[in-house]
């Protein structure tokens, strides 16, 4: 029922039909990953994290332990506070002495 014509023109549409072997031949096979590559990589990615942290920590940010009543309904003795280094100061302010 189909036309040669019409077949002959849907071939030369599609344009030419590649080997599967030959494509299969130049694809690189994957490297099974081992043990030593996932430590490493699990290494690398823990380094960066500290590195970042401690950036982070030293120059921005800072942990502290408030030991006195100083700002009693705020923050009581004991409490953990954490302070941004980068901002600037006012007048009634207090800074937080690192231990």
């Amino acid at each position: 029922m189909m036309d040669t014509d019409t077949a002959e023109s849907n071939v030369s549409r599609a344009g030419p039909v590649k080997d599967e072997k030959a494509s299969v031949s130049q694809v690189k096979p994957h490297k099974k990953r081992t043990a030593k590559s996932y430590a490493l990589h699990f290494l690398v990615k823990i380094s960066v994290t500290a590195l970042v942290l401690a950036v982070i920590f030293r120059f921005i940010a800072g942990i502290h332990i408030c030991h006195t009543n100083c700002a009693y309904p705020t923050i009581r003795d004991g409490e953990f506070c954490l302070t941004y280094r980068l901002a600037d100061l006012k007048q009634g302010t207090r800074k937080a002495k690192p231990c």
